[in-house]
């Protein structure tokens, strides 16, 4: 049975806060431009953007350090050995530790100067914020377990990030929607976002498989080695997850004028939340302690 050693379950914790806040910074920024219109929530989703950039940057930071007292391996003063830091500096580790960082900076610092933006227009707020989304991306393509890989893998994985973060993160700014009461724009915010949802999804699965099957090669894989069985952990929670997004769109949205359909679908969006919060800890898991190197 694995038991984790303290690095390794802090690095774990620091790569599944950079996850979801991956996820909130985007996915926030995607539902206040789906909410526009509704004035009520713009506020809740702002703080969501920002809180969401704020724990992704300290998630990054800590994560860099996590390995330098990992790699010294003396004890909490290990994280701040300066010969270590400046040669992991040099190494993805830094790069991962400065994008990240960066990207999250520029989301956030979009959310809280320029609060108000136009969509689709040249302004600070769209600039800074589709750098920091760039930026962000570019930091999972170039660093970690497939930063050797192939361009095709890399340039599916950020499509891959992408989509997982647009559909996760919008689930809390939705859930504080669908709590506001308004059930006729409650009904057509929930009908717009399952529109724009099934192309996200679709591309999200078609995504997932390419990189299954760009890593694993062959289908005896997923219950062969390590990280496909971790992989068959994680496809289980994305089809729970699809079923609860189905109904809602299916069946509680088309009726959530009736009584008590409104309180259904808030607490079938808590279970999509907590459905998400497996699925970025099992990916964590896959990436911190299985890594690519367990399908050999």
């Amino acid at each position: 049975m694995w038991a984790p050693s303290i690095w390794e379950f802090l690095t774990l914790a620091c790569k599944l806060l950079i996850y979801s806040s991956t996820a909130g910074a985007i996915g926030g920024i995607f539902s206040a431009r789906l909410l526009a219109h509704h004035r009520d929530t713009h506020g809740s989703i702002l703080r969501y953007i920002r809180w969401s950039c704020v724990a992704g940057l300290a998630g990054s930071i800590a994560f860099f350090f996590f390995q330098v007292g990992a790699i010294a391996d003396i004890g909490l003063k290990g994280m701040f050995d300066a010969e270590l830091t400046g040669i992991l500096l040099q190494t993805s580790n830094g790069t991962a530790a400065f994008t990240r960082s960066a990207g999250f900076s520029l989301i956030g610092l979009a959310a809280e100067l320029f609060p108000t933006s136009k969509s689709y227009q040249l302004t600070a707020n769209n600039c800074l914020t589709l750098g920091g989304i760039v930026i962000l991306l570019y930091s999972f393509a170039a660093t970690g377990h497939l930063a050797g890989a192939d361009a095709l893998v890399q340039l599916t994985l950020v499509l891959h990030v992408l989509t997982v973060s647009l559909w996760i993160g919008s689930l809390y700014p939705l859930l504080r929607f669908s709590q506001t009461g308004d059930l006729s724009s409650i009904q057509r915010a929930m009908h717009t976002f399952g529109k724009v949802a099934t192309w996200i999804v679709l591309t999200l699965l078609l995504c997932g498989l390419l990189l299954a099957w760009l890593l694993l090669k062959e289908v005896n894989a997923l219950v062969t080695t390590d990280y496909g069985r971790g992989l068959g952990v994680k496809i289980v929670f994305v089809v729970a997850l699809l079923l609860v997004a189905a109904r809602n769109k299916l069946r509680l949205t088309p009726a959530i004028s009736q009584p008590d359909v409104g309180a259904k679908l808030s607490l079938a969006i808590r279970i999509e939340i907590l459905i998400a919060f497996f699925i970025l800890l099992t990916t964590a898991i896959i990436t911190v302690v299985i890594g690519t190197e367990a399908i050999l």
